[in-house]
């Protein structure tokens, strides 16, 4: 309860802006939270990290950004009605950029008015 009360919140806010970086950038948090998590299990150093996250049943903060990255592209794609505005011209079907007929014609493609003025605002 200690965790899900006072860290999982933090860490999973904002996990898909702060968790999109390298790695070695979030090592200093990774790490605290795996000692964390073997504290609070009452677990030696020598136990594997995979361990602390299954007890628990939440996922390693790079899983839990690519969820939620996951998370968004499926709401972006069947239901969008359930996505803040803000969203709503994120992606573009690559059919919509150009006539070719690739295979690649029904992947999704970042807005360039994203890039341009900061996420369509």
């Amino acid at each position: 309860m200690l965790y899900f009360s006072f860290v999982h919140p933090h860490i999973s806010y904002g996990v898909e802006i702060y968790a999109n970086t390298y790695t070695s950038y979030l090592d200093r948090v990774l790490k605290l939270n795996n000692k964390l998590l073997g504290i609070l299990q009452q677990k030696d150093n020598n136990c594997r990290n995979i361990e602390l996250y299954v007890n628990y049943n939440i996922l390693p903060i790079t899983e839990l950004h690519c969820f939620q990255i996951l998370c968004i592209v499926h709401k972006f794609t069947y239901h969008n009605e359930l996505l803040p505005k803000i969203y709503h011209n994120y992606f573009t079907e690559n059919y919509k950029i150009h006539d070719y007929d690739t295979r690649n014609k029904n992947n999704l493609h970042l807005s360039t008015l994203i890039f341009v003025t900061g996420l369509g605002q």
